[in-house]
């Protein structure tokens, strides 16, 4: 009897032991997940941390929810670290999840961050497939939150994508529901949203009404990047109506407040405004100043957002590739030792190919750079000089001198834009034949695809017409005289005379043409004989006397 009284109190104690040491676990495995909910925003680091110790928890796997969320998390923190290839990893994972389990929650998440990511790499398709993909499953849930934030995305990409009504649309039936909710913070970013919108359609009064509600919610919130964008949209409303004296005291406001977190962004927007209205003012050595800054914040946004696009193409191929081995494995019941070291070899090679490019990237837009700040410093330099020279012909000069120095600073636009799009050019060629060094390790399709999307950015008609608006500011009858002389002369011709007019070499031109150099010779030569001259002639000076006579 004694015996048997201390086998159950044994079986007593054990008992209680492994509740304890369970409770325990699972309390850990709580706190955990809470500091990954904490931190997977503003410290991705120590999220990941602690969310590979949660994955290493026997219980999380039996807790597909939780998992889901956790996969969710670190997405995010791997899309803040700028590993867009892992994150999209986790996002996917979690969407898995929700489907096998048919939870819609978990579903509209997962869509709603991947859309994000393509957001910001400038993929807009997908990122619009995919918020409104979550939109229609927040609306299922009931959910507003996920509603607003959905409808709010998908305005933003139909505003990089230049479709303004439908932007406005989607910014205001966001902005409804945050007020719904009482989310001032969302509230006064959508704000914003809208006031541009306004001025991209023209529309001052209302983009002035909107911008000073934007401020008054940024200021009662106290959001740094919220006044920011608020102050900016503020200024180019005030812009637009044609008060530059505003316009110049709210974009300083603007840059001032981003400076205090260096938010490069707006920063750079600010300095774009200050730059127009003080060109409006005819303020303009302010207006060359802020036109440098502008440019050299552009650049370093221009290099970055070019390691972006090539941290795309290594994401879309890197996880294509991962798709289809997994489809592989699934319809494989055995694989060779000898073709997992060949598929070993083939991944080592990919990746030293896509490292490869990131460097040869970097290395051409380094050089380029300082190139262009080279060029700058010299211009800068020659505007110094000038300005010595004509120092003793001021008083008697004085409205020469100003005209002069506007139709300069238009010149120099025109010069600075058309070596802009010169090196954009060049370099997704140089990009287009690094592609085709993948090409055999990569399906044809993907790779097709992407020099599609090259080849589209490089023939862009919206560069041509931004190109034409600066040329004419320059040779204001350049265009009209060519065409009333020679009505024979077709579009191309007279673009192609237009790039001979600026002195552009067969290259240059062939670059923004998105043609072969020998392509633009044969141009040359079917110019001239419409222009009747002989093939020794030099069709550069025929254009510059014909333009001057």
């Amino acid at each position: 009897m004694n015996k048997l009284l201390r086998n159950i109190l044994h079986i007593l104690i054990a008992t209680i032991i492994s509740a304890n040491a369970h409770a325990q676990s699972d309390a850990e495995l709580i706190d955990w997940m809470t500091v990954v909910d904490d931190s997977f925003y503003n410290n991705p680091d120590t999220a990941l941390y602690y969310a590979h110790k949660v994955l290493e928890h026997p219980d999380i796997q039996r807790d597909s929810v939780r998992l889901s969320t956790l996969y969710n998390r670190m997405g995010s923190s791997y899309w803040v670290r700028g590993d867009f290839v892992t994150s999209l990893e986790y996002f996917q994972k979690s969407i898995r999840i929700g489907e096998l389990l048919g939870d819609t929650a978990l579903m509209a998440k997962g869509y709603g961050n991947a859309s994000v990511i393509s957001i910001d790499l400038e993929d807009y398709e997908p990122a619009l497939n995919n918020s409104l993909l979550a939109l229609n499953m927040f609306t299922q849930l009931n959910d507003s939150s996920g509603i607003a934030v959905s409808t709010n995305n998908i305005g933003v990409i139909y505003e990089k994508l230049g479709k303004y009504d439908s932007a406005l649309n989607y910014y205001n039936s966001a902005y409804a529901i945050w007020t719904q909710i009482n989310d001032k913070y969302w509230r006064g970013l959508v704000q914003s949203n809208i006031s541009i919108m306004y001025t991209k359609l023209d529309m001052p009064k209302k983009a002035m009404m909107h911008a000073s509600m934007a401020i008054q919610l940024a200021e009662e919130e106290g959001i740094t990047k919220n006044k920011g964008h608020a102050y900016l949209s503020m200024a180019k409303a005030f812009i637009l109506k044609g008060d530059n004296d505003m316009g110049l005291f709210y974009a300083q406001k603007a840059l001032t407040t981003a400076k205090t977190q260096g938010i490069v962004e707006i920063m750079r927007d600010a300095h774009e405004q200050l730059y127009i209205a003080n060109k409006n003012k005819k303020n303009y050595n302010d207006a060359i100043t802020h036109l440098e800054t502008y440019t050299k914040l552009s650049d370093s946004m221009v290099n970055s957002n070019k390691l972006k696009l090539i941290n795309h193409l290594m994401t879309k191929v890197k996880f294509e590739q991962k798709n289809k081995e997994i489809a592989k494995r699934e319809t494989q019941l055995a694989i060779s030792e000898t073709a997992r070291q060949r598929n070993l070899l083939l991944l080592i090679l990919a990746g030293i190919l896509l490292v490869s490019i990131i460097i040869v990237a970097w290395q051409v837009a380094k050089k380029q750079n300082l190139k262009l700040q080279t060029k700058q410093q010299q211009l800068k330099m020659e505007q110094q000089k000038l300005d010595l020279a004509n120092l003793n012909f001021r008083n008697e000069q004085l409205v020469n001198m100003n005209l002069s120095k506007e139709l300069d600073l238009k010149k120099q636009e025109l010069l600075s834009y058309t070596i802009s799009m010169t090196q954009k050019n060049q370099l997704l060629q140089d990009l287009n034949e690094k592609v085709d060094t993948i090409s055999s390790s990569t399906d044809a399709k993907d790779i097709r695809s992407i020099k599609n999307t090259i080849n589209a950015a490089m023939g862009s008609e919206e560069n041509w017409e931004e190109f034409k608006t600066r040329f004419v500011q320059v040779h204001h009858s350049f265009f009209d005289h060519l065409k009333t002389a020679y009505p024979q002369l077709s579009p191309n011709d007279l673009r192609l005379c237009a790039f001979i007019k600026l002195n552009l070499s067969s290259k240059q031109i062939a670059s923004l043409l998105n043609i072969a150099p020998s392509s633009v010779d044969i141009s040359k030569y079917r110019l001239k004989k419409k222009f009747g001259l002989e093939k020794s002639d030099d069709l550069s000076s025929f254009i510059e006397k014909l333009h001057n006579s």
